[in-house]
């Protein structure tokens, strides 16, 4: 086990983890390290969820 000193602001750690059928449609992640909520960063994912899911059932 890691474990990373969080008292060195940019060294705190945010996580979001994706899987599934969203996980190919992540299409950026980023954190704003000018911002500050709690004891850590606002962490961004844009997720596409605009397009449509393939249904499988397409003809052969």
């Amino acid at each position: 086990v890691k474990t990373i000193d969080g008292r060195l602001t940019k060294r705190r750690l945010d996580h979001c983890f994706v899987g599934g059928m969203f996980a190919g449609r992540v299409r950026s992640v980023s954190a704003d390290i000018g911002e500050i909520a709690s004891d850590h960063f606002p962490l961004r994912v844009d997720i596409d969820l605009e397009t449509p899911f393939a249904t499988g059932t397409g003809g052969a």
